[in-house]
Parts: C-alpha cells; sequence; structure tokens
C-alpha cells in the first residue's frame, strides 16, 4: 500500500540554502517548505518564517504555533502520536512536520508526504528531509514508534 500527496514534483528548501544566515533551521525550513505547499500563491519567505522561529534547535510546537497566528494561517498544531494518526492525517491529504531523533542529541524536523507499508508490515514515509531538493526520500519507521510532535492543518 502506497498513498503520497499530490503535486509534489517541486524544489523543496533545504538548509543550505539559508545557511549564511541561520543555523540550526531545520524547524524553519520545514515550515518554510509546509506552508509553501499548502499556499503555492500565498509565499511566506523563509526570513518571515526565521524571523519569529528563531534558530534552532527547536523541540516543540510552540514556535509554530506563533508563526500560525500571526501570519493568520488557519493550521494547528497538535502532536501525532503514532504512525496510525500519520497515515490518517496523510490519506486526508494533510501533510506533516515530524520532529525525529536519530539518538539524544540528533534531532531534524522533516516533512511527511506519503507513506508506503510492505506486504512485510514494514512501514516507511515519503518526506523532504530539508536536506535535498526533492522529496524522493523515505524515513522506516522503527516498531511502536512515537512521534514527538507534529502539526496537522486542518482538513
Amino acid at each position: 500500500q502506497e498513498h503520497s500527496l499530490p503535486d509534489l514534483n517541486r524544489r523543496w528548501a533545504c538548509c543550505s540554502d539559508f545557511a549564511d544566515r541561520a543555523k540550526n533551521h531545520c524547524h524553519a525550513v520545514c515550515l518554510c517548505n509546509l506552508l509553501s505547499y499548502l499556499f503555492p500563491n500565498q509565499r511566506i519567505s523563509f526570513s518571515e518564517i526565521h524571523k519569529i522561529v528563531k534558530n534552532g534547535p527547536v523541540f516543540t510546537l510552540r514556535k509554530a504555533k506563533r508563526l500560525f497566528s500571526s501570519c493568520n494561517l488557519p493550521l494547528s498544531a497538535e502532536k501525532l502520536r503514532n504512525y496510525e494518526e500519520l497515515k490518517t492525517a496523510l490519506s486526508e491529504e494533510n501533510p506533516c512536520m515530524l520532529l525525529v531523533a536519530n539518538h539524544l542529541c540528533d534531532w531534524h524536523w522533516i516533512l511527511a508526504l506519503g507513506f508506503a507499508e510492505t506486504a512485510d508490515g514494514q512501514q516507511f514515509v515519503r518526506i523532504a528531509d530539508g536536506w535535498h531538493p526533492d522529496c524522493d526520500r523515505w524515513y522506516a519507521v522503527e516498531k511502536n514508534a512515537e512521534w514527538l510532535a507534529g502539526v496537522i492543518p486542518p482538513p
């Protein structure tokens, strides 16, 4: 089973695009990608986003909520508890920001844009990872993984 959101063939923002003006800024880059996908005719620049969310590391949705409020954006910031909630959101055509951790000191914000499941039960999330300009990247979901945070636009 596989599902991806529509209109993914674009150049996605990368952390390296803004390395000269920001540090630890994957949160701002992920927000930039989310907003440019959801509101393609209402561009909000990285500079505007970064002015509100600032440099990271960012471990909560507090700054995203502040950005949404200050720009009058009809988005909500809610915690995604597990893969099933993410899968439901993506099935409803909602991209989701996820904060994932490789280990205690290695955190990164990614934008979830689809999912795939293999016959043997493996689960993958299609992502714009903030390091590559395309979204032909897949995040392998660990068994019983819990997301640290997630942003779900309302339906």
